[in-house]
């Protein structure tokens, strides 16, 4: 398996997964992003790995038990407009982001128009490094049901839609709508 397609699979869990985070419509954003970390430790720790929590400014971190290199750096944003700013600086531009072998990134929620400017920061920063990126896409917090991912790669950026949906008992799922496919231009 190469590290882009371990990667898509990284996505395509979560995305398959999702209705396992047990979130009702009624579910607080804290809820939320617990539930959304709480699956990366449990799945670190099922591929063997360590996971941690916040640690070292991390919000999720995959380590290799014996060697202690960091696999997998993962940071979570629920604010749209903390996404530029904050988080993929510091997921981007940290010492940790250099060690890591794969970074990761979830947004809550981004605004469509927030998109280009996620992505040209991303190209002009990642360098060979390799990124997922699942976002929540809507125009508020409390309608982003759209989901775009994206895997950026040392040649190419892949990227799969997705939607937020909800069962007959208010649960949310998800599910894609299409295949992986290049980056629309």
């Amino acid at each position: 398996m190469t590290s882009t397609e371990f990667l898509k699979r990284l996505c395509e869990g979560y995305v398959r997964s999702y209705r396992t985070f047990n979130l009702r419509t009624s579910a607080k954003w804290t809820d939320l992003t617990q539930r959304e970390l709480d699956w990366f430790v449990r799945l670190g720790e099922m591929l063997g790995f360590a996971a941690r929590l916040e640690e070292q400014r991390m919000d999720l971190s995959w380590h290799d038990v014996e060697s202690r290199k960091l696999v997998l750096y993962l940071e979570r944003e629920t604010h749209a407009d903390k996404v530029l700013t904050n988080t993929l600086p510091k997921l981007l531009q940290s010492e940790e982001s250099r060690q890591a072998a794969y970074l990761g990134a979830v947004f809550g929620w981004v605004r469509e128009q927030d998109l280009p400017a996620i992505k040209q920061t991303i190209k002009s920063r990642l360098g060979n490094r390799l990124l997922l990126v699942i976002a929540w896409v809507g125009p508020t917090r409390e309608t982003a049901e759209d989901l775009v991912t994206f895997v950026f790669s040392e040649s190419s950026v892949l990227t799969r839609h997705g939607k937020g949906l909800r069962d007959e008992d208010t649960y949310w799922y998800a599910r894609f709508l299409d295949q992986w496919g290049p980056e629309e231009q």
